[in-house]
Formats: C-alpha cells, sequence, structure tokens
C-alpha cells in the first residue's frame, strides 16, 4: 500500500513539475511569429491557436531565450506587437489587441459673458451619446486659452476664461 502511494505521489509530483516547468531555448533573428511560435510548440508542448491573418501584420521577430519558462518568454514575446494571448491550461490563445469600446458623447455647451468681471463663461454637460446617462471625468480643454477642466459625476463642466487672457465673446 505505502509503495502505491508513494509511485502514486511520485506521478504526481513528476506532472505538475513537467508543467510548471517548461523550459525553452530560443534564438530569433528576422524570423516569422508563425516560425516562432512553431518552435516554442515544439519544446514545450503548449499549443498555439491563431488566425493566420493576425499574425500577417506583425514584423519580424528578433528574440533570444536560454532555458527560460513558456510563461516568462511569453510577455517578452508579445510586448511590442499589436497582439495579445491567454493561457488556459496547456493552450495559448492569440488575438488581436482591441482598443476599449469607448461610449459615443455628445456635449451640450453654452458660453457666456460674466456681466461682473467679463470672463467668458464655457459650461455645459456631456453625456453619452445612445443612453443620454451623464459621462464623469471626461476631461474638457479648451486649447487656445490652457485651460481645462473635468466632468463631475453628473456630466457637467464649467470653464472660466479670464477676460485678461484676451476671452473673445
Amino acid at each position: 500500500m505505502k509503495l502505491i502511494l508513494f509511485f502514486t505521489l511520485a506521478l504526481t509530483l513528476q506532472a505538475s513539475a513537467d508543467a510548471l516547468g517548461q523550459r525553452v531555448s530560443l534564438s530569433a533573428k528576422n524570423q516569422s511569429l508563425k516560425q516562432v511560435l512553431k518552435e516554442l510548440r515544439k519544446q514545450s508542448r503548449y499549443s498555439f491557436i491563431y488566425q493566420d491573418k493576425d499574425l500577417e501584420s506583425v514584423k519580424r521577430i528578433n528574440l533570444k531565450v536560454d532555458e527560460q519558462e513558456i510563461l516568462e518568454v511569453l510577455p517578452r514575446l508579445f510586448n511590442d506587437l499589436p497582439l495579445t494571448y491567454t493561457v488556459n491550461g496547456r493552450i495559448i490563445s492569440i488575438q488581436e489587441k482591441k482598443d476599449p469600446i469607448l461610449p459615443k458623447s455628445k456635449i451640450e455647451m453654452t458660453q457666456y459673458e460674466d456681466p461682473k468681471t467679463k470672463d467668458l463663461i464655457i459650461e455645459g454637460r456631456v453625456i453619452d451619446a445612445e443612453t443620454k446617462e451623464p459621462l464623469e471625468g471626461v476631461t474638457i480643454e479648451y486649447l487656445d486659452f490652457g485651460v481645462m477642466t473635468q466632468t463631475d459625476k453628473f456630466g457637467r463642466y464649467r470653464l472660466l476664461i479670464p477676460q485678461n487672457n484676451g476671452g473673445n465673446k
């Protein structure tokens, strides 16, 4: 019984060490990403899933690694590429980096002159064009005068352009 337990434990530890300790060596000079992935697959026994069209836009790869774990090599490989990856078990899925989808906004604005100071005041609200919900934290900048602010939790903003800056009416 002890012997069976010993062999079971030894095989489990070997399998764990095999999965965690996937070391690779690579010397890629001006190679395609597809070639690099093929070599990594051979050395690590990880599988790569990707669409050929995603790899075509990638410049040639120059990367040298000696006896590093595959999961340490991947961040270096993908650092400056327009691609990202996810690891699920022994499968590495590669896809294009997507820009975060920003809401389409609508800016409401009014401007007027302060009757006492003659300063120009621009104020308004920024809302999501589809949901009509206010957008908090949007930066509003009047480039000509270097004046900026951010919208509050209600999507409101207010810019004050002092009269001595030459604000137009």
